[in-house]
């Protein structure tokens, strides 16, 4: 639907915008915020698969990574979404 979606204090909002109202500078941009997402959410995941982290670190420390996680991957559907349907 040409929606341009973002998180904002656990709000979920959706601007529709007119076809051709996003240029190709910002639809750049939201692609790079997108793997710069994907690739903290690799470095996120890696740390929570080390079983010396989850053995030594402690348990608000390991929730906070988890939460983290959980935050970048939905941060990542979003802009992927809005990528896909911007005309």
């Amino acid at each position: 639907t040409g929606a341009v979606r973002d998180l904002a204090g656990g709000v979920h909002l959706a601007i529709v915008l007119p076809e051709g109202a996003l240029g190709e500078s910002e639809r750049a941009r939201l692609h790079r915020e997108l793997l710069q997402v994907q690739d903290e959410l690799v470095k996120v995941r890696a740390r929570l698969a080390d079983e010396g982290f989850a053995a030594r670190a402690p348990q608000e420390v390991v929730d906070g990574a988890r939460a983290r996680a959980r935050e970048l991957e939905h941060k990542s559907e979003m802009l992927g979404g809005t990528l896909r349907e911007l005309p």
